[in-house]
């Protein structure tokens, strides 16, 4: 039987004589049809609308089709057998579920011409495809094979399961609820996601996928309303910039944290905190490559950073807190800076350490109070009082530079290898300055 392609101008079960096509070899061509049974087609075309009744499942078997317009089908089903099937749809349009078998793929708009759809369930392992003008909505907590293309993601309030590949990492707009909607990582995700994306929350299954934002040189802004993170790792600028934001603080107990830890100088990677941040993971947090070259991480906490794991300092763009609390390790690896400028004190009973590629710098800024009361005797870079207090215990290697008025006090013995400043204050508490050579 040669291929048939069936044009349906008006289509309505008990009005319509016709017997409707239910051939796998045939295209339905929509202008305005009710299906009330199940039917297989090769493909959907047209531009009319199509209406898919209580229970009924319109099956797309062939390798590729274009329908342009309208789909009434919210308590309906589209099943996609093989291919792939392109909805330019409009405004509006409905599927109750979507069955994605493995291999095919679901286009929704392309770059050319719009396309909306709006999807309660997903079943399956194949692809959703957002088109550069196309929307999908999600219409209730799913799960999909793969997400990829440049369009737009609308969560509105519920949880999508998917995951994006490294050779089509998704280059689109997320948007969700205020109070609600989020992304769960079936798989790894690899994202360069568009200025304006907002999630309220991501996490994972629990094999262990990892969020890549900013990857193959292109650039990915991403905003979580959620402050905590407890699972899985995060690659900020992978292989390209990637920009993360938390706007309600962080509590990140997950695995990797990586900023820019690639040997590329294209690997840049930013994370903006507004709040207070507290890093336990079971790995360091890695900021910047270390070595002279590669690339760069950011970390800029606005309230408070609490450490009671590690943090690996290499190639650093900008590093600062409001305060630093906690009871785990700086380790400085090359020559980065580290600034202090918040308004609340802070204890950090940590240690902080140099290493042979770089010593390392401490910026004290703000009115507040920051006290170190670890172990300091491996730090050998400048620690510089520029405003408000620092109260530090044994130092052995470093240099105190206190060009304002701030104040530092000595807790315990201690040996700089240079004092510089010339209005600064210094406080001894029963302790010893055993040396330095003192420049004003």
């Amino acid at each position: 039987m040669s291929l048939r392609t069936w044009a349906i101008g008006l289509l309505f079960f008990g009005m319509w004589t016709g017997v409707v096509p239910s051939s796998g070899e045939s295209t339905l061509n929509v202008g305005t049809t009710t299906l009330s049974t199940n039917h297989t087609y090769i493909s959907l075309t047209g531009a009319g609308t199509l209406t898919l009744e209580a229970g009924v499942t319109l099956t797309l078997q062939g390798t590729t089709g274009t329908f342009s317009g309208t789909l009434n089908g919210a308590l309906g089903t589209l099943a996609l057998s093989a291919g792939t099937h392109t909805f330019l749809t409009q405004p509006g349009s409905t599927l109750g579920t979507v069955a994605l078998a493995a291999g095919t793929k679901l286009h929704v708009g392309d770059a050319s011409a719009s396309g909306y759809l709006k999807v309660n369930a997903v079943s399956g392992a194949g692809t959703v495809h957002i088109g550069e003008k196309g929307t999908y909505e999600v219409g209730g907590d799913q799960a999909i094979g793969a997400i990829e293309g440049s369009g737009t993601l609308d969560l509105k309030g519920y949880t999508l399961t998917t995951r994006a590949t490294a050779a089509s990492p998704f280059s689109g707009k997320i948007t969700s609820l205020e109070e609600s909607g989020g992304l769960c990582l079936g798989d790894n995700l690899y994202c360069n996601t568009m200025e304006g994306s907002y999630l309220n929350y991501f996490g994972r299954e629990p094999s262990g996928q990892t969020l890549y934002l900013g990857y193959g040189g292109g650039e990915g802004v991403l905003s979580v309303r959620s402050n905590a993170y407890s699972s899985g790792g995060v690659f900020v600028g992978y292989t390209g910039k990637g920009t993360l934001n938390f706007l309600n603080g962080l509590s990140y107990t997950g695995t990797t944290f990586s900023l820019g830890n690639e040997s590329t100088a294209a690997s840049v990677g930013i994370v903006h905190v507004t709040g207070d941040m507290s890093y336990a993971a079971t790995s360091p947090l890695v900021l910047g490559y270390n070595a002279v070259d590669g690339g760069t991480g950011s970390l800029l906490v606005s309230g408070g950073l609490t450490v009671t794991s590690t943090i690996n300092i290499g190639r650093v763009g900008t590093f600062s807190a409001g305060s630093l609390a906690g009871t785990g390790t700086l380790n400085f690896l090359q020559n980065s800076t580290l600034t202090l400028d918040g308004t609340a004190d802070g204890t950090f009973s940590g240690a902080i350490k140099s290493s042979t590629a770089g010593n390392g710098t401490i910026i004290k800024n703000g009115a507040a109070s920051q006290t170190f009361s670890g172990n300091l005797t491996t730090f050998s870079g400048n620690i510089a009082v520029n405003e408000g207090a620092l109260t530090a215990g044994a130092l052995t290697q470093a240099n105190l530079l206190m060009p304002n008025a701030g104040t530092y006090t000595l807790t315990g013995d201690q040996a700089w290898t240079r004092l510089n400043g010339a209005d600064g204050r210094i406080t001894f508490i029963a302790k010893r300055l055993e040396k330095f050579a003192k420049k004003m």
